[in-house]
């Protein structure tokens, strides 16, 4: 049987739930995500910067055949990207791989093929937070 005090206990956590949530949600867009990619569709590492600081230059990636060129603001790496630039949106930056002497200039291997990789953050905190409360609306409805 459901009581009124379970009722208000139910009320009040999905009330702190939704409050959590948004105030999640709300830090979360001081941070923006700097997506590094290593092919046009290959995602070599996503990294968090605060709003209007400035990525780090990670390590580089390795390409059989090829050698390492930079990161570049578009995928046909003409302008070269400033490590000290500050961040102030989503950005993405592209790796130029220079082909090595005998190389064909041609991808082959397991990676040639493979999907992108990208996590969308907080995605999985917010879809347990409505299963939850999709569970407390439908079996707290429920009358005995």
């Amino acid at each position: 049987m459901v009581t009124k005090n379970m009722k208000t206990l139910t009320l009040f956590s999905i009330a702190l739930l939704m409050i959590l949530t948004f105030a999640g949600t709300a830090l979360a867009a001081d941070n923006f995500l700097v997506i590094f990619m290593s092919d046009e569709d290959t995602v070599y590492l996503n990294k968090p910067v605060p709003r209007y600081g400035t990525v780090s230059e990670p390590e580089p990636p390795v390409k059989e055949g090829y050698k390492f060129g930079g990161w570049y603001t578009e995928p046909a790496c003409i302008n070269k990207f400033d490590f000290d630039t500050r961040i102030p949106s989503k950005t993405t930056l592209y790796a130029k791989w220079v082909p090595t002497s005998g190389s064909s200039g041609t991808e082959t291997g397991s990676d040639a093929d493979a999907p992108p990789a990208f996590k969308v953050p907080g995605f999985g905190m917010t879809v347990g937070i409505a299963a939850v409360l999709g569970a407390v609306l439908i079996f707290g409805r429920r009358k005995q």
